[in-house]
């Protein structure tokens, strides 16, 4: 059991994440402790949701250190995220397979946690299932579904939007030389692509 003065991960869900070829996903479904020494007289916890894909791992620490400094060491962050995460289907990225985020686990652990404080929660990372060629309205579907449930819980809602600028900038060569290293198993079409990216 994590010590609740010690900031580390700890999953989510109680069942292991699934595993592709024998070989342990990356950490999707946390949860980050950031609580105080027991014998402190202790505040009510806020909650911190994150919900994304790739940006969201390879930040992880960042976030972890700006949510102790913004609530004082004293929050609980959720996170589900993972490369090539898809917010409404299985996805398979990198050799790992994950379930889409509307799927996670994590919505039944963060209902049946202990109500404290106010529900803070960030959704970023909308991009992914571009990819994958979900059209745009099933996406905002997705999305919308997340929102629903963190409303419900009367969180604090941001919604991060595409870096639009930067995607519609990519040349066609790199665009394909990105998505065979990152989704090698998918063949988007360029300009359909972009035609999207500015519809999101």
């Amino acid at each position: 059991m994590l010590s609740p003065t010690t900031p580390a991960l700890q999953r989510a869900d109680e069942r292991p994440t699934e595993r592709v070829d024998g070989r342990r996903p990356l950490a999707v479904e946390a949860r980050v402790p950031l609580g105080r020494s027991l014998l402190a007289k202790r505040k009510p916890r806020p909650d911190v949701v994150i919900l994304g894909a790739s940006n969201v791992s390879f930040s992880l620490p960042t976030v972890v250190r700006g949510v102790q400094s913004t609530f004082g060491g004293a929050a609980r962050l959720w996170t589900v995220h993972g490369l090539g995460r898809s917010y409404g289907r299985r996805s398979h990225a990198v050799g790992r397979e994950l379930d889409g985020i509307t799927e996670s686990t994590f919505w039944n652990a963060f209902a049946r946690r202990s109500r404290e404080g106010r529900v803070h929660a960030l959704l970023t990372d909308l991009g992914n299932d571009l990819v994958y060629g979900v059209e745009v309205p099933q996406i905002l579907a997705w999305v919308r579904l997340c929102l629903e449930r963190l409303f419900d819980e009367q969180a604090e809602l941001t919604l991060t939007r595409l870096p639009r600028e930067k995607l519609l900038s990519l040349s066609p060569r790199r665009f394909h030389t990105t998505q065979r290293i990152l989704f090698p198993h998918r063949e988007a079409d360029y300009d359909l692509m972009r035609e999207r990216i500015v519809a999101l």
